[in-house]
């Protein structure tokens, strides 16, 4: 879901965690890539970055270099901490990332120094 306003891009992402991969499975999803992508070795337990995680990190990275369409805030839910450490080292430094639980921001310093 996203909305542009004054020239900003903004988007919302329920990521998944990979900790409810047994619902996926349940509402029939098994042949979805949520599904292909989920490493085997993962525990609920013991949690680790998945294929799928990486995956929607590569996306992420893709929707805020974007070229035309730069997002200056994205919102996700139903992060893994695995998943937030990963985007965490990855974004570029203009951004700030805020997490709280299984929410985060992703927030362009440099864009909305203008608000």
């Amino acid at each position: 879901v996203g909305i542009t306003y004054q020239g900003s891009h903004f988007f919302s992402w329920n990521v998944l965690d990979s900790r409810y991969i047994h619902w996926m499975r349940s509402m029939g999803l098994d042949r979805s890539l949520i599904v292909q992508e989920h490493d085997s070795a993962y525990d609920r337990k013991n949690p680790t970055l998945t294929r799928r995680d990486e995956r929607v990190v590569d996306q992420i990275l893709s929707a805020i270099e974007h070229p035309t369409h730069p997002r200056s805030i994205l919102a996700l839910q139903e992060c893994s901490i695995p998943f937030i450490a990963h985007l965490r080292e990855r974004i570029p430094s203009r951004f700030q990332l805020i997490s709280y639980g299984e929410n985060a921001f992703i927030i362009d310093k440099d864009n909305l120094k203008a608000y």
